[in-house]
């Protein structure tokens, strides 16, 4: 029996420390189709509730490589845009409930924002920028949140995540002005906001300092205080070059039937 949920945790790791590759692509297409085929055959009903879950998971996967893989933007922006923004203000825009739990070194649990629920049941890891709901199963990083709750395509999420971070893309078709550029940014200077991110980092530094992870949650939060002084201020991100996409360069994938696969 396939451990989906260890394939779905290396995955996620690999996100985070080297990326994914078009071998990856091939190997969620795969592990998809595994999953499609024992949901057709399971009789467990606790079995069949974890597949969907995962096949969720996976999916979101392969969205997020199909958008990327034939991106229009020089990976090199789109890491940099990744490692120098953060997914928490985000959800914070738009959360509903007077209070937000903490929960392990860096995650907040928040109700989900795209099913309806009563108990909240979805996490954002602060130091990963990766959300996921245990009710409804969606899951993703800050591109997948713009994208699924404000309905955006990959390009635009791209481009509102860029200016309300102030990183200077060239041709940005989102202004300063925008009413999602001003609502993003007014949470990032929101005196609830700062204190909830005060209350992390203080929840961090007395429980958690022993931990493995310390120093680098530390790190992430050091950065996003940064950035938001550098946001109060009204000043582009200074260190973020933009490199344009070689014309020629292009990829082709050749993904093999998945049965060839062993």
């Amino acid at each position: 029996m396939i451990n989906y949920e260890k394939i779905l945790t290396d995955f996620e790791i690999k996100i985070f420390y080297e990326g994914l590759t078009i071998k990856d692509y091939e190997d969620i297409k795969y592990y998809l189709n595994c999953i499609k085929n024992e949901l057709f055959t399971t009789s467990n009903y606790y079995r069949y509730n974890d597949l969907q879950v995962h096949k969720i998971r996976l999916e979101s996967l392969k969205r997020t490589l199909e958008k990327t893989l034939f991106r229009k933007i020089h990976q090199d922006n789109i890491k940099y845009l990744r490692e120098n923004t953060f997914l928490l203000p985000l959800v914070y825009s738009n959360y509903n409930q007077e209070y937000i739990k903490l929960y392990s070194p860096d995650s907040y649990m928040f109700s989900c924002q795209f099913h309806i629920e009563n108990t909240p049941s979805m996490g954002v890891t602060f130091s990963k920028n990766l959300f996921f709901c245990f009710g409804c199963g969606s899951t993703g990083n800050q591109l997948d949140y713009l994208m699924q709750y404000e309905d955006l395509k990959f390009l635009d999420a791209l481009y509102l995540l860029a200016q309300i971070y102030l990183i200077p893309f060239p041709n940005n078709p989102f202004g300063k002005n925008h009413p999602l550029v001003t609502k993003y940014q007014n949470t990032l200077l929101q005196k609830d906001f700062l204190n909830l991110l005060e209350k992390g980092i203080t929840r961090l530094n007395q429980n958690y300092s022993q931990n493995e992870n310390y120093s680098f949650i530390q790190k992430q939060y050091q950065i996003l205080q940064s950035q938001i002084i550098r946001i109060k201020s009204d000043k582009s991100d200074p260190n973020f070059q933009f490199k344009p996409k070689s014309k020629t360069k292009t990829f082709k994938l050749d993904i093999p039937d998945f049965h060839e696969k062993s």
